[in-house]
């Protein structure tokens, strides 16, 4: 665990120093041109052969254009979240109960969770958060789907938070439990929420 922590960490350190690398020597008025290239994909398709015209097909040219002018993943994702708004994934549930109920302590924690439910009126709330730029969710939403499979009820946060956004999205929903895939990012989750005067428990 720990090991696994210190690489994260060496990457992240790693990740810093080249923004700050790209920020130091990239031209400002090409990347807001490849932003901004983003921002009115529409109105480009309009320009490219007809079985061409379709957002996608002139946003991945945008954001190919952006890259190329040292534009970060996050300030594409900035210019991308201008142009259509957030994507917010809905997890499927269903699909791990077979396996799911095989496990004897599966099968008496959903009992439990239902007994709960049945006195309180209402699920066990969860968050997945997923956090960073790594940009895909296969792995959280799996286990997203699968919690909500066993009982609860579960929201899944957006691609792309921070872990303040994180923690101000669990209090706006007043969610008792979030759960992360690293020590690190727990940890900096459980800091937002102190900073918000939010008691802990890790």
């Amino acid at each position: 665990m720990f090991r696994d922590v210190l690489q994260h960490s060496q990457r992240r350190m790693t990740a810093c120093r080249k923004l700050i690398e790209a920020a130091a020597t990239k031209r400002q008025a090409a990347v807001d041109r490849g932003a901004g290239g983003i921002r009115t994909r529409r109105k480009g398709s309009q320009q490219l052969p007809k079985w061409r015209r379709t957002p996608w097909a002139t946003l991945l040219s945008a954001a190919v254009d952006a890259a190329r002018a040292r534009t970060t993943v996050g300030e594409i994702s900035d210019a991308m979240r201008a142009a259509f708004g957030d994507h917010c994934a809905t997890p499927e549930v269903g699909h791990s109960m077979a396996s799911l109920w095989r496990r004897p302590e599966m099968t008496v924690l959903a009992g439990r969770l239902a007994k709960y439910a049945k006195r309180s009126g209402i699920k066990p709330k969860v968050m997945v958060a997923k956090l960073g730029q790594d940009g895909h969710a296969r792995g959280a939403k799996v286990i997203a789907s699968a919690i909500g499979d066993i009982g609860f009820d579960v929201l899944f946060g957006l691609l792309f938070q921070t872990p303040q956004k994180a923690a101000e999205t669990a209090i706006e929903t007043r969610l008792p439990f979030v759960l992360c895939g690293r020590v690190e990012v727990a940890t900096e989750i459980g800091d937002g929420l102190f900073k918000l005067a939010v008691p802990v428990s890790l």
